[in-house]
Order: C-alpha cells, then structure tokens, then sequence
C-alpha cells in the first residue's frame, strides 16, 4: 500500500513536470494593445520559499528546507543550472530557520531573518511559527552576495518573551539606502486568532568603513487597526511603500489588502478592496506600469483555524496597474481546465520581476492526495509584453476596464 502510493506520488509529480514544462499558449487579442499575454509556465526548481531575482548580478534568492529540518538561504541562476547555499554550516550565524532573503540594489548583499540560536527545538517541531515569513524569533542580518561576510542589524526581542516578537519580510528601496521590513510587537486580545500586533518598520541603511549599519528606524502603523502586516517593495522613487495587512476595523488578516502609503504625507491608497479576500506579496515590474500579486478572490474559503489558515487557503497569480486599475488572473493552478493545474488545492505565494519584465519567478506549494501540503516548486512564468500605443474603441465609460476571459490576455483602458 506504502509503495502503491509513493509509485502514485512519483508518477502525479512527473506528469506535473512534463505539463508545466510545455509552453501554455494563447489565442491571439483582438487588439494590438493588450498590456500582457501568458506565454508559458516552467518549473525551475523543487523548492522555494519567498524569492527575490537581482537585478544587477541576474541572480535569485530564495530559502530551501534541510535535510536537518531547516530553511537556508540558496541562490541559483534563472535557469536552474547553478546554485549555491550561502548559509548552510556557516558558524557565524544561527542556525536554524533562515530566510527570506532580499538583494540590495547593487547586488553586493542580501538581506535575510534568521532565528535566534536559543530558540527550543521543540517550538520549531510542534509549531510553523519560526519559519521564515512568518519569523517568530527572528533577527534581521545581511551578507555578502558570495556568503563570505556576516553581519546581524537588528535584533527582536530575547527569548523567551512574553512578547513573542517576530520579523518578515525585509527589503530595499530602491536606491538601496531604506530598509523595510515588518515586525510582530507584542500579543493582542482578538478571541479570533492570535496574530498579534504588527507594524512596519522602515530604517536608513548605509556602509560605514565596509561595514553596514542601520539606523534612524520609523515605526509605521496605518489604519484603523495593525493586527497584520506585510512589507512588499518602494516604489521607483522610494516615496511610497507597497504592503499588505488587514487595516479595517474587524477585518480578518486573510481577509488583507495591498496597499501603498507615501513617506512624505501618510497617505494611504487601497488598491484592492476586498474585504474578505486574501491579497499579499505584491511587487512592481521594473517599469513599474504594472504590479503583480496573489489573491484567493474567486474562491470560497471557509477557515477553520484563522491561525492554521494554511490548511484551506488558495491562491493565484493577478496582475494590476499600479493605481489598483485593470485587475486580471494570470495562473490557473487550481482550475482542472488549464495545463497549469497541480491536481490538488494549491497556494501560490511570492513572486519576483525578471529584469526585463517579461518573467516572474513565483513561489508555489500544493496538496498531495491525501490533502497534505506536501510539494514546493518555483516555477518561471513567462510574459509576452504586447505593444501599448495603438488605440483601440472606447468603452462607453472611459474609468472601466475590459479584462477577457481569453487565456492569460489582459486589456486595459
């Protein structure tokens, strides 16, 4: 039975690789001026959790689990063919949970949680707490690109603390000299679940005689509440931060939002707005004309456990314009119609830009037959960018948006 099943498992997997490997294509738009066109999905590598493509060096980020039960931090080329752990048996550092990695702009660091050495074996064997993106326990630190010079930035609170403390998610503006990240304060008194209260933190970062050191840190808390939030990306200029969280009063954190907040006058813009859909990891193109994120919208999830949301959570691939306009569903995993489909309820999660922007490498986990989430995968999503200058017959209200229901195709006025 043990070995009809693993024989079952083997032969799911392969048939996925061979399917995601072929090209997806689509039929041809009815005008020349369609923003993006699905041209083929990939997997790249049998693992990943949150990722994160230089732009500088063409290199990828991301965090593999252990044969020890640990993420480190693994980077590879897009293409698969190279890859090197950088944190793997490195004595300068904790060695347990360490992820989410970030490239700064120059390609010469990346930014990464790791989990405090104290922390017991036993909370990281019984709970999904410390992993990294939801980092409990965690301090930021940064590295060389080659994983040759260690440095620890800033540290949450000692364990063990009442406050049980937690840290996702950093980044770089893009000029490299803002640090973002978002950090879990203390416990909340919501009988719902136990998420805690959150805030974004934002800080100067700079190299000092070859050493970096961060300093001048703001505490953000946009709002009507800061049960949950999550840092996403600067904008081009670095005057506003893309992020998501539950800011609405009553609003559950899977029912989160993307946002974007000016540095200069606080002002916030809601870009979706739903109140009970999930909505996280969101990211500008590198011409930032567009953002791409996930989104359970279109689904009907019950949660059992708001703090277990994993067990029922689903989620695809959307694209917008960065004002929240011309919202359209790229992937279809969980939709038997399409090639992409995994054979199971499936989480699609953090994604990164090509340089170019014709790519996006996205994080993916799925369910095995028996309703496990036992699969990980980064796969390469392909865009085919299609001219945006000739015009096209206007709707009769010039604010809505036309999105087909042809596959992958996306049109905008």
């Amino acid at each position: 039975m043990v070995i009809l099943s693993t024989l079952v498992s083997v032969v799911f997997i392969s048939r996925l690789w061979r399917k995601l490997s072929e090209e997806t294509k689509s039929p041809s738009p009815p005008y020349e001026d369609s923003w993006f066109k699905l041209k083929e999905i990939k997997i790249v590598k049998d693992y990943g959790k949150s990722v994160d493509w230089s732009h500088a060096n063409n290199l990828i980020a991301t965090a593999r689990l252990g044969d020890d039960g640990y993420y480190d931090v693994i980077v590879f080329d897009p293409d698969g063919d190279w890859e090197k752990c950088l944190t793997c048996n490195r004595d300068e550092i904790p060695q347990k949970h360490i992820g989410n990695p970030a490239w700064h702009p120059s390609g010469m660091y990346i930014v990464f949680t790791a989990e405090k050495s104290d922390t017991p074996d036993i909370l990281d064997h019984t709970t999904r707490a410390t992993v990294p993106g939801r980092g409990l326990y965690h301090d930021l630190y940064l590295m060389t690109a080659d994983g040759e010079n260690f440095w620890k930035l800033y540290s949450s609170s000692d364990f063990p603390s009442e406050l049980n403390n937690a840290i996702i998610h950093p980044q770089f503006s893009s000029d490299g000299r803002l640090l973002m990240w978002a950090e879990r304060l203390r416990p909340d008194n919501d009988p719902r679940h136990n998420w805690g209260e959150w805030a974004l933190m934002v800080a100067d970062f700079e190299i000092v005689n070859g050493s970096p050191r961060i300093d001048n840190i703001r505490r953000l808390q946009p709002g009507e509440q800061n049960q949950f939030y999550e840092s996403h990306a600067f904008t081009h200029n670095d005057t506003r931060i893309l992020f998501s969280g539950n800011l609405l009063e009553d609003q559950l954190p899977t029912g989160m939002d993307i946002y974007e907040y000016s540095l200069i006058d606080g002002s916030l813009n809601r870009l979706t707005n739903t109140f009970n859909d999930w909505d996280e990891h969101a990211h500008y193109s590198p011409d930032g004309r567009a953002i791409a994120w996930i989104s359970s919208r279109g689904f009907e999830i019950e949660y059992r456990d708001y703090d277990r949301w994993e067990r029922d959570l689903i989620t695809e691939l959307w694209i917008m314009k960065p004002d929240g306009s011309c919202k359209t569903r790229l992937t279809y995993f969980n939709n038997p119609s399409y090639p992409e489909y995994t054979g199971g309820r499936t989480i699609v999660a953090d994604s990164s830009w090509s340089p170019e922007g014709d790519r996006l490498i996205v994080c993916i986990t799925y369910e095995d037959k028996r309703g496990n989430l036992a699969y990980r995968k980064l796969v390469m999503v392909k865009l085919e960018i299609l001219n945006s200058s000739v015009s096209k017959p206007p709707l009769k209200n010039h604010m809505e948006a036309r999105v087909s229901f042809q596959r992958g195709e996306f049109y905008c006025v």
